[in-house]
């Protein structure tokens, strides 16, 4: 064996790291999100309705501080606020419409943290 080469077991245990190493990054997971909407435990892909997920990276990537600086990335969300009134939102028109006179008490949507 020369000096310059390395010896058998070392490049067997590079090897088997190597592998070892690109195995867990394919056994990664995607976390299973689960629905609870309808008062009962629905999986994400079984959902009938539309549903938008936003997670920490999301928030993270925006330096997001506020829920409503993330409400644009949801497709079809509009919200306004006023000076002393509550926020007020709309998924695809549905919402309160009576929400500068006499906002309703039980709004249509309701946005969960």
């Amino acid at each position: 064996m020369s000096p310059n080469q390395p010896p058998p077991i070392s490049t067997a245990l590079l090897i088997a790291l190597l592998s070892s190493s690109a195995t867990a990054a394919e056994q990664a997971v995607e976390e299973e999100i689960i629905v609870t909407a309808t008062f009962h435990g629905t999986a994400l892909m079984d959902e009938a309705g539309s549903v938008t997920v936003l997670g920490g990276e999301s928030a993270a990537d925006r330096a997001a501080r506020h829920v409503e600086e993330l409400l644009g990335l949801a497709p079809n969300v509009n919200w306004s606020t006023g000076a002393s009134r509550s926020r007020f939102v709309q998924v695809r028109g549905i919402g309160d419409l009576e929400q500068y006179s006499e906002p309703k008490y039980y709004p249509a949507v309701g946005v969960t943290v």
